[in-house]
């Protein structure tokens, strides 16, 4: 349990990720990485480009298999897809027409919620909205922001 009694919802352990490139040569992008994130924890990780930023969230999204240590989602050891997260792609995966808030949500529409919608959120600012999944509070982001409105997107 994490210091607010909340369960970790993700946990790096020691993570390193190495890559191979031309000829024998290995390059590590992120060396004996831990990371602990607590259930319903808003967590930000900054650093300059090339740092491993990205690469983290690959390996918490089960989409890097780490060279060494271990990665848990909710206590249990990541052996593939983590199919527990919603994870957002940088520019070139996304669709650029599209706002913010509908990106997010083709994960929702691609699995199946059918109860998901997107409403309007009571108490914030005019224009923000959320997806709505089952009882959860949902996602909040500026209504009409597209993807290249965000930080670290072109």
């Amino acid at each position: 349990m994490a210091g607010n009694d909340q369960p970790i919802a993700v946990a790096l352990d020691d993570a390193t990720v190495a890559f191979r490139v031309a000829g024998d040569r290995v390059y590590t992008a992120v060396q004996q990485a831990s990371l602990s994130v607590a259930d319903g924890e808003f967590v930000a990780i900054v650093g300059p480009t090339g740092c491993g930023k990205s690469t983290l969230l690959n390996v918490a999204a089960g989409l890097l298999k780490p060279a060494a240590g271990a990665v848990r989602i909710f206590g249990q050891p990541l052996t593939g897809l983590n199919r527990d997260a919603g994870y957002l792609f940088q520019a070139d995966a996304l669709f650029p027409w599209k706002t913010a808030i509908d990106n997010v949500a083709i994960g929702h529409r691609q699995a199946g919620l059918l109860h998901c919608r997107i409403d309007t959120v009571p108490g914030h600012a005019k224009g923000h909205r959320r997806i709505i999944e089952r009882d959860r509070n949902g996602l909040i982001v500026p209504r009409h922001v597209s993807p290249s409105g965000f930080g670290g997107m072109p």
